[in-house]
């Protein structure tokens, strides 16, 4: 998903969660009429393969800066890659450009299709 955020003056871009190829996310990317190297951060909510896909591949390539859980970068391997890993943890709040992402713990409700190390909340011009 990608979430944008402008003001007067910047736009903010970040890739949430990113479950397919690199080359399928940028040709989805080029659809929305933005450009991998325009991306501002990716930001994984958890580990599964429909989830990360191709992230770490992006940020390489395109020098994005990846944001994620201690839990996820190590099960994917992100805190032994050459990337710019940012680690969220619970219950923390940081700016990306115009966009506050908050790291909340998951849900753990029958209605959970899965547990997962991370949620987030991205919020435009609001303190979560």
């Amino acid at each position: 998903m990608l979430v944008e955020a402008a003001s007067y003056t910047t736009t903010t871009r970040i890739l949430l969660d990113c479950g397919f190829s690199a080359k399928e996310a940028q040709r989805r990317l080029e659809r929305l009429g933005c450009r991998a190297e325009d991306l501002d951060a990716i930001v994984n909510t958890h580990e599964h393969t429909d989830h990360i896909g191709s992230a770490l591949t992006l940020a390489r390539k395109w020098s994005i800066p990846l944001y994620m859980s201690w839990g996820t970068a190590r099960a994917v391997g992100a805190d032994e890659a050459d990337v710019d890993l940012q680690v969220l943890w619970r219950d923390e709040s940081v700016a990306i450009g115009d966009l506050s992402v908050c790291c909340i713990p998951p849900c753990h409700t029958m209605w959970c299709v899965s547990r997962c190390n991370t949620c987030f909340w991205a919020h435009a011009g609001l303190a979560c």
